[in-house]
C-alpha cells in the first residue's frame, strides 16, 4: 500500500521546507551556525528526490519519523531559555517604564483592565495546538501571572486570520449565552483565548497551563508505556494489515 510514489502536494511541501531552510540567516554564534548548517545538509540529503526510490511513500514516512524524533529530542534539551538572552529590553521592562495594558485585554470589556507589571525571566519552548511555540510569562498589576504563547504563522497566515475571526464569533456567542436564563444559570460559555497578531508572521495566544488536550494525554501514555510505543503505531499497524489483505487477494 505504501510502496507508491508520493503525491505532488507532499513533494511540493517538502521542497518548500528545503527552500525555507536555505533562506534562514546563519546564527551569530559559531556553534549554533555550525549546527544549523549540519541540519540543512542532512535534511537535503535525507529527502533527495533525484531518484525514483527516494519518492516512495514508505521511505519518506520512515525518514519523517526519524526527523520528528530527532527534533523532539532537540526541543526537550533546549526547552528553557531566559528573557535576557532573547530580549534585554523586555527583561528590564517594568510598570515604571511605561503603562502598557495586558495583551488582548480590551477584547473582553470589563470594569478594570490589568496592566503589565513586568516580564518574568523564564521562556519555555513547548508543543501545543500542533505547533512549536515559545511560552512567556507576564506578571500583571494585580499580582497574577499570565502565560502567553508566541507562535510563528508565516506558513499559514490565511488560516491564522480565519481562526482569529472565528474566535471573535465565539465571543459574540458568549454574550448571547450570558443573556439567556438557562445558559447563565449553568455558566455555559465557550473557552475563547485572547489572540493578538504582533506581526504578519507571528501572534501571541493566551495560554492556560492547567488545560491539556486528549492528544497530549495519548502522547504521555505512549511515552510511559512499557515497552514504549510509537505515537503512530496504530496507524502503521492498520496499513500493514491492509497491505497484507491486499496481497492475499
Amino acid at each position: 500500500v505504501l510502496n507508491v510514489k508520493i503525491s505532488q502536494q507532499i513533494y511540493k511541501y517538502i521542497t518548500s521546507i528545503i527552500q525555507y531552510l536555505n533562506t534562514i540567516p546563519a546564527n551569530s554564534r559559531s556553534r549554533d551556525a555550525s549546527k544549523q548548517t549540519t541540519i540543512k545538509q542532512r535534511f537535503e540529503a535525507d529527502f533527495d528526490f533525484s531518484n525514483n526510490q527516494g519518492k516512495r511513500l514508505h521511505k519518506v514516512l520512515k525518514t519523517l519519523k526519524c526527523w520528528v524524533k530527532m527534533l523532539d529530542k532537540t526541543q526537550s534539551n533546549s526547552s528553557k531559555n531566559y528573557m535576557e538572552e532573547r530580549c534585554s529590553y523586555l527583561s528590564k521592562f517594568c510598570s515604571s517604564s511605561a503603562e502598557v495594558y495586558l495583551i488582548g485585554e480590551f477584547l473582553n470589556p470589563k470594569a478594570h483592565y490589568v496592566k503589565i507589571a513586568r516580564f518574568l525571566p523564564k521562556i519555555e519552548t513547548i508543543r501545543k495546538h500542533s505547533l512549536t511555540a515559545r511560552r512567556l510569562f507576564i506578571r500583571g498589576s494585580n499580582g497574577k501571572v499570565y502565560p502567553y504563547l508566541m507562535v510563528n504563522t508565516s506558513s499559514h497566515i490565511k488560516q491564522a486570520r480565519s481562526e482569529e475571526r472565528f474566535l471573535q464569533l465565539l465571543r459574540m456567542f458568549n454574550k448571547s449565552l450570558v443573556q439567556r436564563k438557562e445558559s447563565c444559570r449553568r455558566n455555559l460559555q465557550w473557552s475563547v483565548p485572547k489572540v493578538v497578531a504582533t506581526a504578519p508572521s507571528s501572534r501571541l495566544i493566551e495560554d492556560n497551563t492547567s488545560n491539556i488536550s486528549v492528544l497530549e494525554i495519548y502522547r504521555w501514555y505512549c511515552k510511559n508505556r512499557t515497552p514504549e510505543m510509537e505515537v503512530d503505531a496504530p496507524i502503521a499497524y492498520y496499513y500493514e494489515q491492509l497491505g497484507r489483505m491486499q496481497n492475499e487477494g
